[in-house]
């Protein structure tokens, strides 16, 4: 599936922002779960759980899909993170660690897995 892919959340006072986000990873039932950097995205899901995932297909037409979303839980598990990333690690320049290392080695501390449930409507 080719298209945009956007999240949108809201701080507890009702600030929204949306983000150009990637697909989703589902789970088992009605869960799903997104890989989220420390950005403004997660930090308005830190004060208020739901958010809005909207899927617009590339084409003519005006095809797509809104979720509407709830968090449950939120892992810092890097094995967890490691295990649902859909690229494989890299070897890359890392100046701040090591001339050479895993692409995920630099972001561990600062990704999250948030999972939510699809609140059908």
């Amino acid at each position: 599936m080719r298209g945009f892919f956007i999240l949108s959340t809201a701080d507890k006072n009702g600030n929204v922002d949306a983000a150009i986000y990637s697909r989703p990873h589902f789970l088992e039932g009605d869960t799903l779960a997104f890989i989220m950097r420390d950005r403004l995205s997660h930090k308005n899901i830190e004060s208020n759980p739901h958010a809005v995932y909207l899927f617009i297909e590339d084409g003519p037409g005006k095809k797509g899909t809104r979720l509407y979303l709830t968090k449950i839980k939120e892992e810092k598990n890097s094995e967890r993170i490691d295990s649902l990333k859909r690229r494989k690690k890299q070897l890359v320049p890392t100046p701040r660690l090591s001339p050479l290392m895993p692409s995920s080695a630099s972001t561990r501390g600062r990704v999250k897995v948030c999972i939510f449930c699809n609140n059908k409507v």
